[in-house]
């Protein structure tokens, strides 16, 4: 059956067609039907997709088609990562595929014509509590929720673990040598994500994790209310290479 969003979602759509798994409740299965209310956020996915060449999306989704639930997502946001390479004026943007055996960076490139960049992405996402929140909202069920003020130190302890298990997934990496980067990808949960204060604080803590390093660039890219705030605050970071 072919659809009309095909010549605006090309990319998602060859998504839809490429999937061979069985679950009806498969994000894959679901593409018509989201792509049919338009949210910026397929907008976005489109646009990212677009955006690497015909080897790389063999290989990005060859990964992609694999997985499940929320893991879905947290693939999709290594095209953030190399949206950001490309920003940065990397060339040879590559997508590493899979090793069962050793784990692998996200992406490698080449910056500077010689300098070998590997890049890791992960994300920090809402809790399951927030993402429960949306959807009783969606059937109107939610109730108020109230700003919280100031990070918990769970949430830090979370994004300092994750930085931490990037930093040991990328010096694993063969080339010793290879320029190190880290992106992260934040998403707060709704009633911390109200607060600007909350944002400020964020920024601060992320920006002594990044003065504490010495062999790594870290960069982070904040995600508000479920979608991209790219205007306001964008990419950012230190180089400490």
């Amino acid at each position: 059956m072919k659809y009309s969003m095909e010549s605006v979602f090309t990319m998602l759509m060859d998504l839809y067609y490429s999937y061979n798994g069985g679950d009806n409740s498969s994000f894959f299965t679901q593409i018509p039907y989201e792509l049919s209310k338009a949210p910026s956020f397929y907008l976005e996915l489109e646009e990212d997709l677009s955006l690497i060449d015909t080897s790389n999306y063999e290989i990005f989704k060859k990964d992609l088609l694999t997985r499940v639930g929320g893991n879905i997502y947290d693939k999709f946001q290594e095209l953030k990562g190399y949206r950001y390479l490309k920003d940065s004026g990397a060339t040879n943007i590559k997508f590493l595929e899979p090793d069962n055996i050793h784990k692998m960076p996200d992406l490698l490139a080449t910056v500077a014509e010689t300098n070998d960049t590997i890049l890791e992405v992960k994300s920090i996402n809402e809790s399951d509590d927030d993402k429960q929140m949306w959807n009783e909202l969606a059937k109107n069920k939610a109730t108020a929720k109230s700003a919280t003020l100031g990070l918990s130190d769970a949430l830090k302890r979370k994004i300092h673990q994750t930085t931490e298990s990037a930093i040991d997934q990328l010096i694993s990496y063969s080339n010793k040598t290879a320029n190190k980067i880290i992106l992260l990808v934040i998403a707060l949960d709704t009633n911390n994500a109200i607060s600007r204060r909350n944002w400020m604080e964020l920024e601060d803590y992320l920006k002594e994790i990044a003065r504490s390093q010495t062999s790594v660039k870290l960069v982070w890219y904040y995600r508000r209310f479920g979608k991209d705030d790219r205007k306001e605050l964008g990419l950012t970071g230190f180089l400490t290479l």
